[in-house]
């Protein structure tokens, strides 16, 4: 029991990592039913749960930080962080590069 204290303190203290936020990702993921380019009904209802709940915080995160900073200053970073996602989706999508090795 001492040593499962142990561990827990020391998960309390760690600094998160991107480690951390790729293995939630990966041991929430099955991979045993799994379709190419089909997701099971429960985690497509999952997926878009999630989803909806990212643009509600985003919203709520963006609109009281635009309160605090400024609206052209928050506007100018959600630009440019939309910017940042649209290129990592591109980068992240196989059809470029497929086309681009073939």
């Amino acid at each position: 029991m001492a040593g499962q204290l142990g561990v827990l303190n020391a998960l309390d203290v760690a600094k998160t990592q991107m480690y951390h936020f790729t293995a939630i990702v990966i041991a929430g993921m099955d991979y045993t039913k799994a379709k190419p380019g089909v997701l099971p009904p429960g985690v497509q209802a999952g997926v878009t749960g999630v989803a909806l709940v990212g643009t509600l915080a985003g919203q709520l995160f963006f609109g009281w930080l635009g309160d605090k900073l400024g609206r052209k200053k928050v506007y100018g970073m959600t630009l440019m962080l939309m910017v940042l996602a649209w290129f990592w989706n591109w980068w992240d999508s196989e059809s470029w590069l497929v086309e681009y090795l073939a």
